[in-house]
């Protein structure tokens, strides 16, 4: 009767590690994804502001060609 109650003891408690090892790749994974997220909204944040700087030279120069002929 001992050994039943062991196994179905042991058993519950592999069990509750098993959900609790589930729930914390889960938030472990929703904190990998949100920081891969932060950091492709940063990338492309700055290529944007370079990609804006160089389309604001390339108008400043044209402006400069037109104002100056």
């Amino acid at each position: 009767m001992a050994e039943k109650d062991y196994i179905h003891n042991s058993s519950k408690i592999n069990d509750e590690l098993q959900e609790q090892s589930n729930k914390t790749l889960q938030v472990l994974s929703m904190g990998g994804l949100v920081n891969a997220l932060t950091l492709s909204m940063l990338n492309n944040t700055s290529n944007q502001y370079a990609a804006q700087t160089l389309a604001n030279s390339a108008m400043v120069q044209t402006c400069n060609k037109i104002l100056g002929s």
